[in-house]
């Protein structure tokens, strides 16, 4: 079994691994951080260990029957966030609200960093305490990944992805005369998000 990397929050060295039925998921013991859901533990501590220093992180809930093991961590760790030019819609409070339009800049398995500058983004309050008290459904097309022939040629999927939606908690914000920036975690997303994220993050990564 993989050994969980220390907590990019607080550096803590206990990790909690979490089992809700569904999903595993790995929470440092120390400050309540969480990890990226999975369908395996292995898969769970490998989403752990790339998680970066940002706020990202899922809303989860302690549940001491849903433990499975704790576990010490190793020292060493890197931050794996992947840059990303992907057309966006934002809608606020609900997911037929204002629609704000911009790109996503970045991507993780916990959340994204988005600049926004069209459509009603001055409906976006001017502050992260404001923002978080209204909820954010973001709307993002999935990219064709690339794959290899047999031939070792390079081939692009055919374009089969609807529009994916899910729930950002805004974490941060930067704003300018311009654009605003926004960067948010992903709350609780189901098995069919998980695999939305899954697919941006291998597009960011192979690209």
């Amino acid at each position: 079994m993989l050994i969980p990397k220390i907590c990019p929050n607080c550096n803590g060295s206990r990790t909690l691994l979490y089992f809700d039925a569904v999903y595993y998921y790995v929470v440092c013991d120390q400050c309540g951080m969480a990890g990226a859901r999975a369908l395996t533990e292995d898969e769970a501590l490998t989403l752990w260990n790339e998680r970066g220093n940002t706020s990202f992180t899922y809303e989860v809930v302690q549940d001491s029957s849903k433990l499975v093991r704790a576990m010490q961590c190793d020292t060493q760790r890197a931050s794996k966030r992947y840059p990303i030019n992907l057309p966006v819609v934002l809608t606020l409070s609900r997911p037929t609200g204002k629609k704000i339009t911009g790109v996503m800049r970045n991507v993780s398995y916990y959340g994204a960093f988005l600049q926004l500058k069209g459509g009603n983004v001055s409906y976006i309050p001017t502050s992260t305490e404001a923002l978080a008290e209204q909820r954010m459904f973001l709307y993002y097309k999935n990219p064709p990944l690339k794959h290899k022939r047999d031939s070792g040629d390079l081939a692009t999927s055919p374009e089969s992805n609807p529009i994916q939606q899910i729930e950002l908690i805004p974490k941060h914000m930067l704003q300018t005369s311009q654009s605003v920036g926004v960067g948010g975690c992903f709350k609780s997303p189901n098995a069919q998000q998980l695999e939305s994220v899954q697919g941006l993050v291998d597009f960011a990564r192979n690209r």
